[in-house]
């Protein structure tokens, strides 16, 4: 992700472009960012970041919330303090034997999916126990839980369930928790119930607090304009590549019906006027 950001800040190796290629036409990154007039031989022979400290005051983003926190709470936009951090299990599964459901009793099983139903259940009680204990703007999900379709039946004891896990958080220490948690309840569930988790490769990234005397500037510009924000913790953007080079970096997020990356997205254009008033006169603050 973020392939553009990180490029420009020189956090991500040059070789990249040559190695990410397009699902749908196989070329290379290389390829099309020639194909629309890119001098990729002067990006490869670059020896120093296009953006950096030493040339870049700050960086502001404006973005839709993506979420219904604003929309909740009847708030045009926010201002947001940090960058969750994530805990991602992208490829988990858990493998136990096939068998006939009527000719297998509960001892002799390995089923594989109701092991991952418990493990889910767990997750989610550490979830709640985390909040309960004061953790803010903790988010968990599991957007994959799945069967083998070629394989599965209504009569049929499942052999292997796939599944994801994704944790998110504003602190290292929830995140570096709910991790150590998953694989040690993996590993207990496992051994109990006879089958075999195999979480695989474990991703994610660390929590990115936004500048603060950025957000002070932004909640400034939107109290001088009569503008009421809320304070919350956001989903990784470009902003935290800039903020882990070094930039000072914000955002303000609009309010934005109906979630995001559909086709029901409704911004009205009013929070996005108090968007954009606040972005402009913070910038010529900081000019």
């Amino acid at each position: 992700a973020y392939i553009g950001s990180r490029l420009a800040v020189g956090s991500l190796d040059i070789s990249e472009i040559d190695r990410r290629r397009c699902a749908d036409t196989d070329g290379s990154l290389a390829d099309h960012m020639a194909d629309v007039g890119v001098d990729v031989g002067a990006l490869r022979n670059s020896t120093t970041p296009f953006i950096t400290v030493e040339n870049t005051k700050a960086f502001l983003e404006l973005h839709i919330e993506q979420g219904p926190v604003l929309v909740d709470r009847d708030i045009p936009v926010s201002v947001p303090t940090v960058i969750r951090g994530n805990v991602r299990f992208p490829f988990a599964r858990c493998y136990g034997e096939y068998a006939h459901s009527a000719a297998v009793p509960r001892e002799l099983r390995r089923d594989a999916s109701l092991p991952v139903v418990e493990l889910v259940g767990a997750l989610d009680r550490l979830w709640h126990d985390f909040e309960e204990m004061g953790e803010p703007d903790t988010v968990f999900t599991v957007g994959q839980l799945y069967t083998d379709a070629s394989q599965h039946a209504m009569t049929k004891v499942p052999g292997e369930c796939a599944f994801s896990i994704n944790f998110g958080g504003t602190t290292q220490t929830y995140l570096d928790a709910v991790r150590d948690r998953t694989i040690s309840l993996a590993q207990e569930i496992g051994e109990r119930r006879n089958v075999d988790f195999q979480l695989g490769e474990c991703v994610g990234s660390m929590p990115t607090p936004l500048n603060q005397g950025l957000r002070e500037r932004l909640c400034s510009q939107a109290c001088d304009l009569g503008i009421t924000n809320h304070v919350m913790a956001t989903v990784r953007h470009d902003a935290s590549i800039f903020a882990r080079a070094g930039i000072p970096s914000a955002m303000v997020l609009v309010r934005n019906q109906n979630g995001s990356h559909n086709a029901a997205e409704a911004m009205e254009m009013a929070d996005f006027d108090c968007g954009t008033a606040m972005l402009a006169t913070t910038l010529l603050d900081l000019a």
